[in-house]
């Protein structure tokens, strides 16, 4: 009854909810003229012409230029891959949409939105593990999180723990499909016992995507050596979203503390280790990334989200 998909960056495009005239004919451009993610997230761009959407490039401007709406365009983006699957309802899971959920929820009408969070010393150690920077890992968990917190009780917004899914996995996803409106089947935790046409298992992961769902991954940042415990730990505790983070999020979120206990993750206080030093790296790091979007004339680089913290 579902239909995904890759991460297309769709709706993580602000012009798009602010003037769709103005700017959707720049929908499928790229570099330069491709439209910026509002998110931390650095992309240009929109990637909706995989094969499982079965669009081609001409047919899909078309649309767009005949489109009066960002909705409109949407949903007949999705009719294609909906008609060709037989599925009734569409979902986009760009992990950085929740940078634009006020945009969606404000624009599209009875849609809804699902906050995956998990536990945050076990994400960055994720996403450095993928290859990401530590700067620049521990501040997609903060900005995004902080972004979806600020949505948690909105009735069209549900937040599932990741630690939930994966150690009771049925009772989650039945909470997520009474949510959706759709009826839950015992299928749906099966393996789909067939290759998919995109990569399943990124850098970095325990598992597949299509195999069954295990927990394996709790807890992972107990699995390093403790001075990449004390690295990360500390990381996310030198790290504060300043004011122009809290405009971006539209949250008044500034650190990890209070994160955890939005969300009732365990705060874990840093162990004794060569603050200076993880500092000075940090402080890299951040340099390197404002260079970068600087390069890119990403507002970012001026108007920088994030804030470090001097060790004493």
């Amino acid at each position: 009854m579902l239909f995904s998909g890759i991460e297309t960056n769709l709706f993580v495009k602000k012009a798009l909810y602010n003037n769709w005239n103005s700017n959707k004919s720049r929908l499928l451009k790229r570099g330069w003229r491709g439209l910026p993610n509002y998110s931390w997230h650095y992309l240009r761009g929109v990637d909706l012409l995989h094969a499982d959407f079965g669009w081609e490039r001409k047919e899909l401007e078309e649309v767009a230029v005949s489109s009066s709406s960002f909705p409109e365009f949407a949903d007949a983006f999705f009719q294609k891959p909906l008609k060709l699957t037989g599925a009734h309802q569409w979902i986009e899971k760009t992990p950085a949409n929740s940078a634009c959920f006020r945009f969606f929820l404000r624009e599209f009408k009875g849609g809804k939105i699902i906050h995956m969070t998990r536990n945050p010393y076990d994400t960055v150690r994720s996403l450095t593990g993928r290859g990401y920077t530590l700067y620049y890992a521990v501040g997609i968990y903060l900005l995004n999180t902080s972004a979806a917190i600020a949505l948690k009780d909105h009735p069209q917004s549900l937040t599932v723990k990741y630690e939930d899914l994966v150690s009771d996995p049925e009772t989650e996803l039945r909470k997520v499909c009474r949510f959706l409106e759709v009826r839950y089947n015992d299928q749906m935790l099966k393996p789909p016992g067939a290759e998919a046409n995109f990569e399943t298992r990124l850098k970095g992961w325990k598992y597949d995507e299509m195999e069954e769902v295990k927990k394996g991954s709790v807890g992972r940042f107990f699995e390093l050596p403790v001075e990449e415990q004390y690295a990360i730990s500390s990381a996310l505790d030198m790290t504060l979203i300043n004011d122009h983070g809290k405009k971006l999020c539209n949250n008044q979120i500034e650190n990890i503390r209070q994160i955890c206990r939005r969300l009732d993750y365990d705060y874990l206080k840093p162990p004794k280790g060569d603050a200076r030093a993880l500092h000075n790296l940090l402080s890299q790091q951040r340099r390197k990334n404002r260079i970068f979007r600087m390069s890119k004339a990403c507002s970012k680089a001026i108007w920088h989200p994030l804030s470090l913290v001097k060790p004493v």
